[in-house]
């Protein structure tokens, strides 16, 4: 059945949505790029974000009827039924937009579980974009296979939808499992740490729970509305009805579907740019001004990671970080924050650290131990402001 007015107009208020989050991220990624410069995690999240909605405001902007025979999937078959090519361009649109969406949080998930092991596992080399990079190849792969699968007349465009459902559903409910354990360790380690540093995490800690409250909520209802419409699919060819029947004056499940699913994903990534510039914006803000390192004489502690999800664990020459150094004899009840150069400056001038990663508790002429559980103290102050 072909577009209705209400879905047109639908489609042309979601495509304008997202080209605004679109040209909003494509702004702040040229400026962080241009005017501030950033590591690759924060270029990366807002090329995402932009990549996302990018693509979905293309498709939404393209009428139905230009490159599907219906509104609602209908069985097409690679070089036999009419628009077949506009169908498979169709769902390249969405998979690319949705790849990207859901890029965002494995993204997220890998550099949590980064920052951890650079916590308790410094010494070891850790490559979060190689990651990043090799999870969301696999799903591009399957993505692909897909297709191909289509092309290859192995089944319709209507197998091929119930495909993707299923697997962004599966994928969704892992989302939810990996954001819940790795929001959990990360806050448990983040307060711990911050507390031994005289360090507060208040605001680091209500990001994590801002981003794993929305995330899980986006996830949860993403996977319930695939595996009902993968649930649709099935009943409907068991009960030999096509799948067009969906879109009718008198059915409107697909327009609330389409509906349901794309304001989820406008709602999580207006989320994600609030998040990140309300961020950057405290950082800016709430930095205190930096002063000279001096030799720790009391207890000192390196109070800093590189926000960077691919920053590496070594100690590059010329890194900037914020560190606290407490001086004197007294307790370590007040701190300073110190913008240093060299990582040697912030323990009191000792050169070679092992291979170590920065970041310890040292006492007694700046000599180094590791923390409790063989772990090196490494608090993400500043980690969690592009999370």
């Amino acid at each position: 059945m072909p577009e209705t007015v209400a879905e047109k107009v639908q489609d042309l208020v979601m495509a304008c949505l997202f080209t605004l989050i679109a040209v909003v991220a494509l702004v702040k990624c040229r400026r962080v790029i241009i005017l501030e410069g950033a590591e690759t995690a924060i270029k990366t999240f807002y090329f995402l974000i932009f990549g996302a909605a990018a693509l979905r405001a293309v498709w939404f902007f393209i009428p139905s009827d230009v490159l599907e025979p219906s509104y609602a999937p209908a069985e097409v078959w690679a070089f036999q039924t009419p628009h077949w090519a506009g169908t498979l361009v169709s769902e390249i649109l969405l998979s690319g937009g949705t790849l990207c969406l859901f890029a965002i949080f494995v993204l997220i998930i890998i550099y949590w579980a980064d920052l951890l092991k650079k916590v308790f596992k410094p010494v070891r080399k850790h490559e979060p974009m190689t990651t990043f990079l090799s999870i969301m190849g696999s799903l591009a792969a399957f993505e692909v296979a897909n297709f191909a699968l289509f092309l290859a007349g192995i089944y319709s465009s209507q197998v091929m939808t119930l495909l993707d459902s299923i697997m962004l559903a599966l994928v969704s409910m892992a989302c939810v499992v990996e954001i819940s354990i790795f929001s959990h360790r990360f806050r448990t380690v983040l307060t711990t740490l911050g507390a031994i540093n005289q360090v507060p995490t208040d605001s680091q800690v209500r990001t994590i729970i801002w981003i794993t409250v929305f995330g899980n909520v986006f996830f949860v209802l993403r996977a319930m509305v695939e595996l009902f419409l993968a649930a649709t699919f099935i009943a409907l060819w068991r009960a030999h009805k096509p799948l067009s029947s969906l879109a009718t004056p008198r059915n409107h499940f697909w327009d609330v579907y389409v509906l349901i699913k794309h304001s989820l994903e406008l709602m999580i990534l207006f989320l994600m740019l609030y998040t990140l510039q309300s961020r950057r914006t405290a950082h800016h803000h709430h930095v205190p001004p930096a002063h000279p390192v001096s030799h720790p004489q009391g207890i000192g502690a390196g109070s800093s990671l590189r926000s960077a999800a691919g920053g590496g664990g070594g100690s590059g020459s010329g890194a900037s970080y914020l560190s606290m150094a407490s001086t004197g004899n007294k307790p370590p009840n007040r701190s300073e924050y110190t913008e240093v150069k060299d990582l040697d400056a912030a323990r009191g001038g000792r050169a070679g650290n092992g291979g170590r990663a920065p970041g310890f508790l040292s006492s007694g002429g700046g000599q180094g131990r590791p923390f409790a559980g063989g772990g090196i103290v490494k608090t993400a102050v500043r980690g969690t402001e592009m999370a």
